[in-house]
Parts: structure tokens; C-alpha cells; sequence
């Protein structure tokens, strides 16, 4: 990776930010990015550089991103903007109820958003008493799957998944912000506030955490997103689709499908892929399924079946549907995908980023501490 240059990255007035001023009488005072100058920035950049070299500022050449950009003037401008807008109006009549961050590559910002919050607090830069909304997350892009946005079922279960009272508990008079980590087309995150308003009919707001149109430097590393898009075919997305007659009509008992979804919200992935491979096995060798052996499998795993387990499994035992079972656990685990799931790769990257970006964010509030007094 090429060395970075630290006289040629942009100035802060260069950078234009990314949430914009209400006019509704809220205070407009951007108390924390003020803090810090350019000279903070280059001081704490060099720190990173020193001490994680090429992972700070990860380059991929397919990417449209220059090798010298300061990582930390690149994230933490907007982010601090971010971190005010909510101080700003938490004690007015008109605070957010929530914040929802858009999985996959906002992960990373959320972390860096709620640690700086934290150490903000513990610094007294924030007052104890303000309080956050809370922090949710969604998985909504703009090259996904229409059916993702516009399913009535995928809606159904993120309802089920992540409650209107827990996430709207205002109802449709709601304050949310939707928060996407940078902006291309924008696409994303008008998707975004689409599908909120039609699950939970709220009239979400959306602003950028970052302010370069170009993606963080874990955009394109998958293993530094910390979490990842659930698996789900196009198979089991177009079966578990099929109006509930349809399944009748093809000679499948829907009440099964209750037990798929009961068990892949009890069940680790790994036990419930094994129980129902088992049954598939099973069926592919004209051999009978009983609920002992699928209950042997889970306590194997050592996990015990509780009773209410026990009756879905036994349904499980008996069921003629053959399907992926991955691909129906993350369907019901992840609300038709609009969730995230854990990532499946190497997680060492992952650790690297969180190690990071609790540096990076010490470093920052650190110098913010100085500079207040």
C-alpha cells in the first residue's frame, strides 16, 4: 500500500456535512466536531499509521478511493456532526425514539458511533444525563431483490422480529433516523426509509454518517463488515412465498412451516441444519424419521429439547417438505433478509476492525478532552 501523503488530504472546510439543519426551532450547535482541527486529525492519523499500518486504511484497487486519504478525517467529522444532531434535540419535545443503522457496511460506523458515545460520556463531554435512542439495524441495499423491499411476508416477520413498540413507540408520530454510512447513488438509503414506511408507517428521516462520496475502507472487505446477508435462495424465498392454498393444493401442511420458524428462532443454525438434513435423509432413503433420533441429534449438540421444542420437532419428524434448510432458517431468523446475520468467515479481520476503531475513537475523545478546556 502506498504511503500516505498527510499534507495532501482535504481541509475540514473542504468537507461539506452531511446532516442538514432543521427548521423547526432545534438548536443547530455542532458542539463536537468543533473540537478538533486539522492539525488533531494528522496527529491522531500518524498515531493510527503507526501503530496498524496497512489494515488502517485498508486499499481496494477496485474501488474508486485514493491511497492517501486520513482515515480519521474521513470518518469522524460526520460522525461527531451526528453524535451533536442527537444531543441537540434529546431534551426538546422532540427527541429521536431510534436510531437505525443499515447493515452491512454501517456495522462498523455504529460501532465507532456507540464507543464514542460511551467514552464521551465517561469524559464528561456528553452530560450523564442525556439520553441515546435506542440503536437498531437493518439490511436494505440498493441492488437487492425487489421482493426484499415489497414482500408482505419478509414485512410480517420483521414486525414479529423487531416490534412496532420497540422501534416506533410513539406510533406514526415516531421520530426515527435512518443512518447509511456514505452516499453513492442513494439509492440505499431511500429504499430504506421506503420499507420503514410501509412496515411500520413512519415517516423515517435519513442522513450520512460520513461525508465522502466513497465508501470506508471496509466496504468492499467483506470480513470487515462484521455481520453478512442471510443465505437465502431463490428457491426457498419463491416457495415460502406461495399463497398458503398453493401449498395446500401441492399436498403440504402449512401448519409445518410454524415449526420451521418456531425452531429457527430457538435453535442454534448448525442444530437445526442437522435435525432437518436428517429428515431429508430420511425421506431420500424411504425410511421412517422419529422424533427420538432428531432429539438425540440436539443433545448431541448438547442442547435439551424443552417441551414445547419436543412438539416441534416431532412435527418436523413427519414433514414432506424438502428444502434448504439454511436458507429457511435465515428466512425466518432474518425477516426474509431484511436482517443481517453473524459473519461466516475468518473473524480475525473483524477483531483487527474493532480493535481499531475503539483506538481510533480513545485517541479522539482523548484530544477532545484537551482541547474543551
Amino acid at each position: 500500500m502506498p504511503d500516505k501523503n498527510i499534507d495532501s488530504i482535504l481541509a475540514l472546510d473542504e468537507i461539506a456535512p452531511t446532516i442538514p439543519q432543521r427548521e423547526n426551532g432545534e438548536p443547530k450547535n455542532d458542539r463536537y466536531s468543533q473540537l478538533l482541527d486539522r492539525s488533531d486529525y494528522e496527529n491522531i492519523e500518524k498515531q493510527m499509521m503507526s501503530e496498524f499500518g496497512f489494515n488502517w486504511g485498508y486499499l481496494d484497487y477496485t474501488m474508486t478511493r485514493e491511497a492517501d486519504i486520513n482515515e480519521t478525517a474521513y470518518m469522524l467529522p460526520g460522525t461527531l456532526r451526528l453524535i451533536s444532531q442527537i444531543v441537540n434535540v434529546a431534551d426538546t419535545k422532540n427527541p429521536y425514539d431510534s436510531i437505525v443503522f443499515l447493515d452491512k457496511s454501517a456495522r462498523p460506523s455504529a460501532y465507532l458511533f456507540l464507543l464514542l458515545v460511551k467514552k464521551m460520556k465517561e469524559s464528561h463531554l456528553i452530560e450523564q444525563g442525556i439520553q441515546f435512542p435506542k440503536i437498531k439495524f437493518m439490511d436494505i441495499g440498493k441492488t437487492d431483490d425487489p421482493w426484499k423491499f415489497d414482500s408482505p411476508e419478509a414485512a410480517s416477520l420483521m414486525r414479529e422480529k423487531l416490534p412496532p413498540k420497540e422501534i416506533a413507540p410513539k406510533g406514526e408520530t415516531s421520530r426515527v433516523l435512518i443512518v447509511d454510512e456514505f452516499m453513492d447513488t442513494g439509492k440505499t438509503l431511500k429504499n430504506a426509509v421506503r420499507v420503514f414506511k410501509d412496515t411500520y408507517g413512519v415517516d423515517a428521516e435519513g442522513t450520512y454518517q460520513f461525508d465522502a462520496k466513497k465508501g470506508p475502507f471496509w466496504y468492499r472487505n467483506n470480513n470487515k463488515k462484521l455481520v453478512e446477508d442471510a443465505n437465502i435462495n431463490e428457491y426457498v424465498r419463491n416457495f415460502l412465498s406461495l399463497p398458503l392454498e398453493e401449498l395446500r393444493r401441492q399436498g403440504y401442511n402449512i401448519q409445518d412451516l410454524e415449526s420451521f420458524k418456531y425452531l429457527s428462532n430457538k435453535l442454534p443454525k448448525p442444530a437445526f441444519t442437522d435435525i432437518y438434513y436428517k429428515r431429508i435423509d430420511d425421506i431420500s432413503k424411504n425410511i421412517e424419521t422419529t422424533s427420538e433420533n432428531l432429539n438425540s441429534i440436539l443433545k448431541q449438540s448438547g442442547i435439551e429439547p424443552t417441551k414445547e421444542m419436543l412438539t416441534h420437532i416431532s412435527v418436523i419428524a413427519k414433514t414432506n417438505i424438502r428444502i434448504l434448510p439454511e436458507g429457511i432458517y435465515d428466512y425466518y431468523k432474518t425477516a426474509g433478509g431484511r436482517f443481517a446475520v453473524a459473519e461466516r468467515g475468518d473473524r480475525k479481520r473483524s477483531f483487527e476492525l474493532r480493535k481499531m476503531i475503539e483506538r481510533v475513537s480513545s485517541l479522539v475523545v482523548e484530544r477532545m478532552k484537551q482541547n474543551d478546556k
